[in-house]
């Protein structure tokens, strides 16, 4: 019961630690066994993926079980992927069917 009740930092979210931006949190006297996961404080992260950087809270990436929101970079460029993606198999099928399809 004393575990659950245990108050989480950034630390305990390996995802985050991955993400973390060590340099520029450094300058601002930021470290993540320091910050909660539920802090409402923004700090800096660092894609691992695309190398994008951009400042949030520890509380609009995580919630109890784990992560929540990624790269806002990524997940644009997943969008467009999609979209694209959607838009290619409508001309497939309007050419395969003969008919004009639309969303």
């Amino acid at each position: 019961m004393a575990e659950q009740n245990k108050k989480k930092y950034v630390v305990d979210f390996p995802a985050l630690i991955a993400e973390w931006d060590w340099e520029k949190n450094e300058k601002m006297s930021l470290y993540p066994d320091w910050v909660s996961h539920g802090s409402a404080q923004k700090v800096w992260w660092k894609c691992k993926k695309c190398g994008y950087e951009w400042k949030t809270s520890p509380n609009n990436r995580t919630n109890i079980n784990g992560i929540k929101n990624g790269c806002p970079c990524c997940a644009n460029n997943s969008r467009r992927l999609s979209l694209e993606v959607c838009g290619r198999i409508i001309i497939l099928f309007s050419h395969i069917s003969g008919k004009a399809v639309s969303l």
